[in-house]
């Protein structure tokens, strides 16, 4: 419930603000919020004790509550991750209020795909991606955290998810949607795709082939 709680906060927020002063001013009050908030609460999280419980842990608790998961203690990564996680949240919320445009290849969609179905399917795609791109971050910190050298590949993986990232957005950002779309959705739709069939084949044909 109190997850549930952090993740709408921020959403509501930057939907509301938006909505009020504009997608500039309400950006930059997101980026002034997110450092804040994760400063104060790395501040915080040092000035406790080993082993103390006080009322500080409660208030830290809500001011960084990601990226635990993916470090073995660094105070650092955790605010990093967790300023991250707040501004990708107002920055939600601000794209839920910005008004839907679909400039891009409006005339070849069909009449039931909206610009409101676009900016939604969008949203949803850079969602899938940002999970993916904390997941490999997290899979990096745990092998330096283990003195174990990770290999050349995830970093190749990870900097092709953060590009998909930022080119889907600047096509979003220069009014063409469904062009961010194709670029967000689509690679990681056919990697699940394809993971989806290969885990079939191996559940149906695995105990009577032999893959060796």
């Amino acid at each position: 419930m109190m997850s549930i709680v952090r993740i709408l906060i921020p959403l509501i927020a930057g939907w509301v603000i938006c909505r009020a002063v504009g997608p500039l001013w309400a950006g930059t009050i997101a980026l002034v919020f997110s450092v804040c908030v994760t400063v104060a609460g790395a501040m915080t999280l040092r000035s406790l004790r080993v082993g103390e419980i006080s009322w500080r842990n409660r208030v830290a608790g809500w001011m960084v509550p990601w990226g635990y998961r993916m470090t073995p203690g660094k105070l650092w990564v955790i605010s990093l991750v967790s300023g991250a996680v707040w501004a990708a949240l107002w920055g939600l919320g601000i794209l839920l209020a910005r008004p839907a445009s679909d400039v891009a290849m409006t005339a070849a969609a069909p009449g039931w795909w909206t610009a409101e179905l676009t900016n939604g399917l969008l949203i949803l795609a850079w969602l899938v991606d940002g999970a993916a791109l904390f997941w490999l971050a997290g899979q990096i910190s745990q092998y330096s955290a283990n003195n174990r050298q990770p290999g050349s590949t995830i970093f190749r993986v990870l900097v092709v998810v953060a590009a998909l990232i930022v080119f889907s957005f600047g096509f979003w950002y220069l009014g063409h949607p469904r062009i961010a779309l194709w670029v967000a959705g689509f690679p990681p739709l056919l990697a699940g795709t394809l993971f989806g069939v290969w885990t079939a084949l191996l559940l149906t044909m695995g105990r009577k082939a032999r893959w060796n």
